[in-house]
């Protein structure tokens, strides 16, 4: 690590002070941190290894800055960097309260500081992971005895639950009718309350808050409604296809190729990011409760519906919405 001359970049910044408007515009201070983050710090940054503990995949983990540069970790930890370089350096300057002798010591101390934070989120287990740099390494493995400010990020504080993903999870779902029907949404047919009691679950079995941003998150939501006979697949905004194998009945959802050997049964339009799926006569039920004209169900819910012999079948998620090296989001198999 090269040692940080924090006068010398002080006088780098006066010389190019001087050669412009004092007053200078937001644009222009940027721009002056970015050079000097690029002159005095890169080398040291880049030389930086990390350690999330897991979080992010273990991709990162106890490898340098270098690895990563202009990715997004990257990219938002020397955010930080520009930062102290504006805020504990160029504003004093262009403010002009505070000599040389005051703004140096200043700035150094805020370089140095120990309780830098930023929010990383994990795609996987959903915390977002507080981050300080530790001598050569940036890591979330705070201490709560360190700062009481901390006590409250504990969970972001520990390894990922799961370092090498979430992976794929079945939940079982009944289908007495011997009929699935899907659809791109079937939750107006229920009290829009689930909906936030679904974010509430997700949370309370995380525990710590999280959501469907992430892939631990989507699991626990998929199993929020597979207890109420509904099947919630996220798939993002790809308009997949159900395909069926005509022996034996396997049903698989995917993007891309077509599965061998299996017949068509249909596409669902996916403007909201999901396939949703349940017994028919569970949804005739509450189609009726809820009003619904079954004879337009056609119109309303542009379904595919699949025969299928009469019960219970694990339905096994992929988790395959956020990579595109994965085409498919789920099948469905009769229970053995």
């Amino acid at each position: 690590m090269t040692p940080i001359d924090h006068a010398a970049i002080y006088d780098f910044a006066n010389e190019r002070l001087k050669q412009t408007d004092i007053d200078m515009s937001k644009s222009l201070i940027k721009a002056l941190a970015e050079d000097i983050f690029n002159t005095y710090f890169k080398e040291n940054f880049n030389s930086q290894t990390i350690n999330l503990q897991g979080h992010l995949r273990s991709v990162v983990d106890n490898r340098p800055m270098a690895d990563f540069e202009n990715q997004r970790l990257w990219r938002d930890l020397k955010d930080r960097y520009l930062s102290v370089i504006e805020s504990y350096l160029l504003d004093p300057m262009v403010k002009g309260v505070h000599k040389k002798e005051e703004i140096v010591p200043f700035f150094k101390k805020g370089e140095n500081n120990p309780y830098w934070i930023e929010d990383i989120h994990c795609v996987d287990c959903g915390c977002n992971i507080k981050v300080k740099k530790k001598g050569d390494t940036y890591s979330n493995d705070l201490k709560e005895d360190e700062e009481e400010y901390w006590v409250y990020v504990k969970a972001a504080q520990s390894a990922c639950k799961f370092p090498e993903g979430v992976g794929h999870y079945s939940n079982v779902i009944d289908v007495p009718s011997g009929k699935l029907i899907f659809s791109n949404y079937l939750l107006n047919l229920f009290d829009r309350e689930l909906s936030i009691t679904s974010d509430k679950y997700i949370s309370k079995i995380s525990g710590y808050n999280n959501s469907i941003t992430s892939d631990y998150g989507v699991k626990l939501n998929t199993e929020f409604w597979n207890k109420l006979k509904v099947i919630y697949i996220q798939v993002g905004n790809t308009s997949p296809s159900l395909y069926q194998h005509p022996k034996t009945h396997e049903i698989t959802c995917k993007i891309n190729k077509a599965v061998k050997g299996a017949a068509k049964k249909g596409k669902i339009d996916t403007s909201v990011w999901a396939v949703f799926g349940m017994d028919y006569n569970e949804f005739i039920k509450l189609c009726k409760i809820n009003g619904k004209d079954i004879d337009n169900i056609e119109e309303e819910f542009k379904p595919v519906i699949i025969d299928v012999p009469a019960g219970k079948y694990d339905v096994t998620s992929y988790n395959a919405a956020k990579y595109d090296d994965q085409d498919t989001f789920f099948t469905i198999k009769a229970v053995k």
